[in-house]
């Protein structure tokens, strides 16, 4: 509540501990104490602080929920899977009963930095992996397509946009009559911010395959940010 009210933790507290004092961030870490009181101040000053409370924690018991699905399919690499693994964790009597119960503890609170961490490790393994597979097959046949249009796509997803380019360009050149080979060049142009490439590269993806509606929508997107910049 002290910072819900906008005063601030103090470095040593005497009152929990006297007369020597307790220090607070070396024994407490009240990250969630910030975490909450911050966002009650911007926006729920007018809500009780018991109710606020209630309602932060069975938001942010859903990122764990969100959490345990994205760590699943990048594990398994299936929709499915991870659909199933959350919804098991969400019915489960300890799970339910760490947030339902009352008791919503720091650990709680960690849960789902724990969850997302290694869902984002899981993907990074997965690209990586991904990426290894991708490189020795196009080693062994530098004109094999999926596989410089797979290493293209998982650059992209790593956010490797430079080497990235590189392939997809490669890619158009090897694959002029490919939707997706001017698709990642389009993608990789706009990570890069040069909007007037993107749009070119996207528009002639679309006259490939003028039925990607995914792709049409980025398109509107890339030309009105390629607007901005003229």
């Amino acid at each position: 509540m002290m910072i819900a009210q906008g005063e601030a933790i103090p470095a040593l507290d005497t009152q929990i501990q006297f007369p020597e004092g307790l220090s607070i961030r070396r024994y407490i870490t009240p990250m969630m104490e910030h975490v909450m009181g911050r966002i009650y101040r911007v926006g729920f000053e007018d809500m009780a602080p018991h109710m606020f409370i209630v309602r932060f924690q069975i938001c942010f018991t859903a990122l764990s929920v969100f959490a345990v699905f994205l760590a699943a399919k990048f594990t398994w690499r299936f929709s499915v899977v991870g659909l199933l693994c959350a919804f098991i964790y969400a019915i489960l009597p300890a799970a339910v009963m760490r947030t339902a119960g009352g008791n919503y503890i720091r650990e709680d609170f960690a849960l789902p930095f724990i969850f997302l961490s290694f869902a984002g490790w899981m993907f990074c393994m997965r690209c990586d992996r991904a990426e290894r597979i991708y490189r020795q097959a196009v080693d062994l046949e530098s004109g094999h397509q999926e596989a410089l249009l797979g290493l293209g796509s998982v650059l992209l997803q790593l956010m490797r946009s430079e080497e990235a380019l590189q392939v997809a360009t490669v890619a158009t050149h090897r694959f002029p009559d490919n939707a997706e080979a001017f698709e990642n060049l389009a993608r990789a142009y706009a990570i890069l911010e040069d909007f007037p490439r993107a749009v070119s590269e996207a528009e002639k993806s679309l006259v490939i395959n003028p039925e990607n509606a995914r792709l049409q929508a980025v398109l509107a997107k890339l030309r009105s940010k390629a607007r901005e910049v003229e």
